[in-house]
């Protein structure tokens, strides 16, 4: 920790300029088989106040392919609330590597959760586990619940995890979104950038 004030001395570094000279070190650090001096990853990330939102889904099936369009809609906003979007695909252990970098981590994802058609949740991540337990969420090659526990034994969980999920009409290939869940859209982007803003207020579950 000494030497986070040198930081602030010199031109007042924004956190996440010095995040990134952090990791730099760090990923040097490990290549030549040394943990070294700025090792821990919770610091990294709390200087660099990463904020994530990964779309999961498949374009070809319907209403799976909600995520995707919600990240898309998000990236293309005028106000992208300083997140990073990423179209994930299915959920697969290559997702880990955005586990990983984040400090703030939002998944958006089409499920079968027993709901009306175009009902939205957010759910956080104990309430992942609790909802779903190892039951599938979405026909996808992963669980999330347990990618969330790999991500944890692996040490690379962000600090603060949400879901934001839209109950699925159809998934039937070749479709496009059906009309409840297009028009559950915006309720979704809502909760994605209220979620960003709580993070960002200090009141998430980091």
């Amino acid at each position: 920790m000494l030497f986070l004030p040198a930081f602030n001395a010199v031109g007042e570094l924004p956190r996440y300029r010095a995040g990134r000279v952090i990791l730099t070190l760090c990923e040097s650090a490990r290549h030549r088989g040394s943990r070294g001096l700025f090792s821990p990853r919770w610091l990294i990330i709390w200087l660099m106040e990463k904020v994530i939102v990964i779309g999961v889904g498949n374009e070809m099936r319907g209403d799976d392919a909600f995520g995707l369009r919600l990240v898309r809609r998000m990236k293309g906003a005028s106000e992208a609330y300083g997140a990073e979007y990423i179209e994930g695909g299915t959920v697969g252990l290559d997702l880990l590597r955005y586990f990983e970098k984040a400090a703030c981590l939002i998944l958006v994802d089409a499920m079968d959760l027993g709901l009306e058609g175009g009902t939205v949740l957010l759910l956080g991540e104990e309430e992942i586990a609790s909802t779903f337990g190892d039951h599938p969420l979405s026909p996808h090659d992963v669980k999330l619940p347990e990618l969330v526990r790999i991500a944890a034994r692996m040490g690379v969980k962000p600090l603060h995890i949400a879901l934001v999920a839209v109950q699925v009409v159809q998934t039937t290939r070749g479709a496009g979104l059906s009309p409840q869940v297009e028009a559950a859209l915006p309720a979704a982007e809502e909760l994605v950038r209220g979620e960003i803003e709580r993070y960002r207020s200090g009141k998430g579950n980091a």
